[in-house]
């Protein structure tokens, strides 16, 4: 190893990888190691600029989606088991798939689906905010250890993310109690909390509108944000700490690893 490799430290280190019997050794400083993957060939972060916009954004929502749609007739029966008085309607969780299946239809597990998926918009705000405030805090701010950067815009992505699919949530929740009807008992309900005109019963679009309209007059645009305080004192503390040990653990093991 020359003296110029010597006199480098890990921030001007790019690694490029050397097979010699069962381990890598790695070597051959270049400028901007700012991020850091595990490959073969070396180390190096696809990041968001690196990507053909025109490829990532629709792949996303198409990958949001179709895990959404798998999930999301577990999600329905969470939130009624979760809203129903003791076990007045549902006694667990196949209880609940049997009785809405046979009330409402399969359809009746897709309540709310599709306004839902509007969350898609979210995800992708999240990774852009990210990417920005990062790149921002590097380039604007003198700010140099790339684990804080990661870790103030993993807490500004989720603030961003969780404005957006908070009131989506919450829309989405009470289309997900509709269509109870006879399933309700004398003893306890699922109950809204908001009083919901009749049209709703006529399509999805009308229970959508008739929800919204309801939430906005009796409970101003705070009803569309309950719950957003705890959203963010659980999800935005995470983030931020998911992004920071992202750069602490890629750092750590760029350096030494193995066939």
């Amino acid at each position: 190893m020359s003296s110029d490799d010597n006199c480098a430290t890990p921030q001007d280190v790019h690694f490029d990888a050397l097979a010699k019997g069962d381990h890598l050794f790695v070597h051959v400083p270049i400028p901007d190691v700012e991020s850091l993957a595990i490959s073969r060939d070396g180390i190096t972060v696809v990041e968001l600029h690196m990507m053909d916009k025109r490829m990532y954004f629709p792949l996303t929502a198409l990958s949001g989606l179709t895990i959404r749609s798998i999930l999301y007739p577990f999600m329905l029966v969470k939130t009624r088991l979760q809203l129903q008085r003791k076990l007045s309607v549902y006694t667990g969780l196949y209880d609940a798939f049997k009785k809405i299946v046979a009330n409402e239809g399969p359809q009746g597990l897709y309540r709310g689906f599709w306004i839902s998926n509007l969350m898609v918009f979210s995800q992708m705000s999240y990774i852009s905010t990210y990417e920005f405030v990062r790149t921002y805090l590097a380039e604007q701010t003198p700010l140099t250890d790339k684990r804080i950067r990661s870790l103030i815009a993993g807490g500004c992505a989720s603030v961003i993310g969780q404005t957006m699919m908070v009131p989506i949530d919450v829309v989405s929740q009470h289309l997900q109690l509709l269509g109870l009807g006879a399933q309700q008992s004398k003893k306890g309900r699922v109950s809204q909390n908001i009083v919901i005109p009749s049209v709703v019963g006529k399509s999805r679009f009308f229970a959508a509108q008739a929800i919204i309209s309801a939430l906005y007059h009796q409970e101003g645009v705070r009803g569309f944000y309950k719950g957003y305080a705890a959203s963010l004192m659980t999800y935005a503390p995470g983030s931020a700490m998911w992004w920071l040990f992202y750069d602490i653990y890629c750092s750590k093991y760029a350096y030494v690893f193995f066939l």
